[in-house]
């Protein structure tokens, strides 16, 4: 039961945003086409985070496969609304869980502040030797503090640069993770 709440309580803005984007839907809004695919995103990004987050629970380390399953679904609803996105994929070596859990959350993060702004999305992933996601966003700006103290307490650094009306985050996790 515990485990259960920790996962609803990590996915209760995410679901509130649905829920406000589906009633508004229902309103009769012009934009019900927009309103749902971006409801789509987000109900995506639910599924793979509550996945990944009971398959935390029972491993320390996760094959980056997961996560690339986890990014993989999420550009492909990202181009249901008409969003370039691509991603590109190199290595299937085991990731400490929490680096996993960070990077996911945020590509979701950096996404879905500003998502009727996002133009296109671009994210490479590395697993060799640690974690490496680079991720550029065209259109916005994103804080250079976002998560910066969840990605330092797992032994991380995050680079962020917005130049050009794009944003560019380099997440950065050491092979073993904190302390290794």
């Amino acid at each position: 039961a515990e485990l259960y709440g920790g996962i609803e309580l990590d996915v209760a803005p995410q679901l509130h945003r649905v829920n406000r984007l589906l009633a508004l839907a229902k309103a009769d809004c012009p934009e019900t086409e927009k309103l749902l695919k971006h409801a789509a995103v987000l109900t995506a990004y639910i599924k793979r985070r509550c996945n990944l987050l009971l398959l935390s629970h029972q491993q320390a380390a996760l094959p980056a496969r997961e996560l690339i399953l986890a990014l993989t679904e999420s550009l492909e609803y990202i181009r249901l609304c008409r969003i370039e996105a691509c991603g590109e994929y190199k290595d299937d070596t085991a990731i400490p869980s929490g680096h996993i859990l960070l990077a996911y959350r945020l590509f979701e993060t950096a996404l879905e502040e500003y998502f009727d702004d996002v133009e296109a999305v671009s994210v490479s992933l590395r697993s060799a030797g640690g974690l490496k996601l680079n991720l550029e966003i065209a259109g916005v700006s994103v804080p250079q503090d976002i998560l910066a103290g969840e990605i330092a307490a797992e032994g991380g650094s995050l680079s962020v640069t917005c130049e050009d009306g794009s944003a560019l985050l380099h997440l950065r996790f050491p092979k073993g993770g904190a302390g290794a």
